[in-house]
């Protein structure tokens, strides 16, 4: 099973898959799942129509997760183990992502107004697995900002839109309030070619976009 996005750099999800069939690359019985955080009406018929197997939408529901790998995997793959929520889980390495235990750190994100419990159920209520996202989320801020930048200067509107709508899906995923419609927003400007709009609510982004990941290093440090 390969699960495949469709809002990627340079390639995206759907020229992928056409190149991968073009060449022959994907084994007999190999399923293709398309991945995206806009979740259309209609949206599983076009992925269909363009030779994916399924579709699931972002954020990442696990017990849809469960679903499609119980759907498409051959019975003697699944084995019962582990549960979550009386399914099959997954299982995560342990994380290094705070020398804090996760009761000292949850409380704190809650009062930056993070939706705590909606980003642990994409994560399956593990909170070790949940603080390593989120201090990915911060570390990767500065990096993801200075693209995002780059993208700006060479009017690049179709990167700009991809790298916001990563920064949306995982600020989603988190439960981080507010940022993910702003980055939406960029989104679509960026997709339909508005680059009087990116220039002019940019800077508004970049700021909160740092604000948030400052407030949540500070709840970590």
């Amino acid at each position: 099973i390969i699960c495949l996005d469709h809002m990627m750099p340079e390639m995206d999800g759907i020229e992928t898959l056409d190149r991968m069939h073009a060449g022959d690359l994907l084994p007999d019985h190999t399923v293709v799942l398309a991945m995206t955080a806009n979740a259309v009406v209609g949206a599983k018929e076009m992925y269909l129509e363009r030779g994916f197997d399924d579709y699931i939408s972002k954020p990442i529901e696990v017990e849809v997760l469960i679903r499609k790998l119980r759907k498409h995997l051959p019975p003697e793959k699944i084995r019962e183990e582990k549960t979550y929520g009386g399914e099959v889980a997954l299982e995560f390495s342990p994380s290094e992502a705070t020398d804090s235990e996760p009761a000292d750190v949850m409380p704190k994100l809650e009062a930056l107004g993070l939706d705590v419990k909606q980003g642990l159920s994409h994560c399956m209520d593990d909170e070790e697995f949940y603080l390593e996202l989120v201090s990915d989320f911060y570390k990767g801020q500065k990096e993801k900002s200075l693209e995002l930048q780059q993208f700006l200067d060479k009017e690049d509107a179709k990167e700009y839109a991809v790298l916001a709508h990563a920064i949306k899906g995982n600020a989603r995923t988190l439960g981080i309030p507010d940022l993910p419609d702003r980055a939406l927003q960029l989104e679509e400007a960026g997709k339909r070619g508005d680059m009087d709009f990116i220039k002019e609510n940019h800077a508004a982004f970049l700021s909160e976009y740092e604000k948030t990941a400052n407030e949540i290093k500070t709840v970590f440090e």
